[in-house]
């Protein structure tokens, strides 16, 4: 079956030359200790002003529109201004945002403020992100439907790990990242992610399995 599954990858812009930005680079300590849960957050609305033309950033990263076009790139210095944006809504704690349900609430409260002072003209009308949690509890299939569905739709996902008994995903414990891709290699399925500045493909249904009763999930997007 899975040779009759093409291979899905999104296009993503860069922060500063890198793929995404890198939260080791946050001067903010509870951001560099913290910030995952916001930067996926902020990518996601960077992405879907890009692609979808929501307008959910402010509107200083697109300040110089036709060189942005050109190189879908953004400043470490404006990816700063917007995280102080960002942070009272996806806030570090002790805990980190360790569940699908505080990350919406927190992401839909920053989107809400977003959209009633965006500055758009009244009669141009534009799409209302939502979202939706889909438990790590679910089984790997049901998983895999929903990133290839959302993929497909030309969505990222937010995924959140928490625990995990596998040594080789020891970046990915306690730590909100984002998938940009899938694909089968033979039969195993791989998933593209984006975190901390790089891209990496890695073995989605081992990722899935973390061995422990406590899980985090994925953050299914809708435009509507």
């Amino acid at each position: 079956m899975s040779d009759n599954l093409e291979k899905i990858e999104l296009p993503y812009f860069t922060v500063s030359g890198k793929p995404g930005f890198d939260q080791d680079g946050f001067s903010d300590k509870w951001m560099k200790l913290g910030g995952c849960g916001a930067v996926t957050a902020m990518e996601s609305c960077i992405y879907f002003d890009i692609y979808f033309g929501t307008r959910l950033c402010p509107i200083r990263l697109f300040s110089s529109e036709e060189d942005f076009m050109l190189r879908r790139d953004i400043s470490r210095k404006d990816y700063i201004y917007f995280s102080r944006i960002v942070k009272p809504y996806l806030r570090p704690r002790s805990r980190g945002i360790c569940t699908t349900e505080l990350y919406i609430d927190g992401f839909e409260k920053y989107i809400a403020m977003a959209e009633s002072t965006s500055e758009i003209d009244a009669s141009e009308k534009r799409k209302h992100l939502s979202m939706k949690a889909l438990s790590g509890h679910e089984s790997f299939e049901t998983a895999e439907a929903a990133v290839r569905k959302q993929l497909s739709l030309g969505y990222l996902i937010p995924i959140l790990i928490l625990d995990h008994n596998n040594p080789v995903f020891d970046d990915y414990i306690w730590h909100w990242f984002l998938i940009t891709g899938h694909q089968f290699i033979g039969e195993h399925s791989i998933i593209k992610t984006v975190t901390y500045g790089e891209e990496r493909w890695l073995d989605f249904p081992s990722l899935w399995d973390t061995g422990f009763s406590e899980k985090g999930g994925l953050v299914l997007f809708e435009l509507g």
